[in-house]
């Protein structure tokens, strides 16, 4: 295997991106460019320059039918998301989201501490609705960063007990995965799927990630997402929503002023191809 640059791993993302952007108009569906990748687009007209992932949003009834229609693929490219396990050889899927993926490539998360093995990716998370009550928001997040966490802990059970440096961690860690054994399969993620639906987007005077985890921050008017322009990115033209500057003041204050020097990180992970042939 060969170790890949930064720029090949653009690279790849940016080709998932643009065989994202043609298959939902093809098939008219809406997406938009977020979190990150909305900021890059805006202040750099690409990548944040020290960022390493592409983040999408689509409204829910989108992301379903997204799904739903690219079970054999996109391309050359993968879409995995916790509705199929099987699409990477049967391997269990740790997110709440839905993932293009390169299966040529192995991405290895925190490779000296949890080590989690993927490939290269591109993230795409469903935008349900949301109440106009903040009290009621903010008890929408409550309720999902419950679950997230409950889910995540019964995913990562197994690995956890098996690293356990005392017997109080390796009790409590077998337990959760006693619990994990005996519950339905992904209990807490349709617990958290069926919550997260509960308000149509569509009709919804807010809207926003649920099971994303990233909090009530994510919570915005609708109306920022009610059409979509298409702006600059890394040489491409793709979609931002119309009401971007909005979505980044909520998420970022005054967006434009980079971050101190200290903050300036991507992500721990190495990434490698996995056989010779050039990408």
């Amino acid at each position: 295997m060969r170790e890949l640059h930064i720029s090949e791993v653009r690279a790849i993302q940016l080709a998932a991106l643009s065989c994202l952007h043609d298959f939902c108009f093809e098939n008219d569906l809406e997406y938009f460019l977020c979190a990150g990748s909305l900021l890059g687009a805006i202040r750099h007209d690409g990548y944040i320059p020290w960022d390493d992932d592409i983040d999408v949003v689509m409204p829910r009834k989108d992301y379903m039918r997204f799904i739903s229609l690219t079970r054999t693929g996109l391309g050359r490219f993968v879409v995995r998301s916790p509705y199929h396990d099987d699409s990477n050889g049967g391997s269990v899927y740790l997110y709440n989201h839905c993932k293009i993926v390169d299966p040529r490539t192995l991405l290895i998360e925190s490779p000296s501490t949890r080590r989690v093995e993927s490939s290269v990716f591109l993230d795409i998370f469903p935008s349900d609705g949301l109440p106009a009550n903040a009290r009621m928001v903010s008890l929408v997040y409550r309720g999902a960063r419950f679950l997230i966490l409950a889910n995540a802990a019964i995913d990562a059970s197994s690995f956890r007990r098996r690293s356990a440096r005392s017997v109080a961690s390796w009790v409590l860690w077998s337990s959760i995965a006693l619990l994990g054994a005996v519950l339905p399969k992904k209990f807490f993620f349709r617990r958290l799927d069926q919550f997260a639906m509960r308000r149509d987007f569509d009709s919804a005077d807010n809207v926003g990630l649920v099971v994303g985890g990233y909090g009530e921050k994510e919570c915005m008017p609708r109306e920022i997402f009610e059409g979509h322009l298409l702006h600059a990115f890394e040489g491409g033209e793709f979609r931002i929503p119309v009401g971007y500057d909005a979505y980044l003041k909520r998420l970022y204050g005054d967006y434009m002023q980079l971050p101190p020097e200290g903050e300036r990180r991507g992500h721990d992970q190495v990434v490698f191809l996995r056989d010779d042939r050039h990408l």
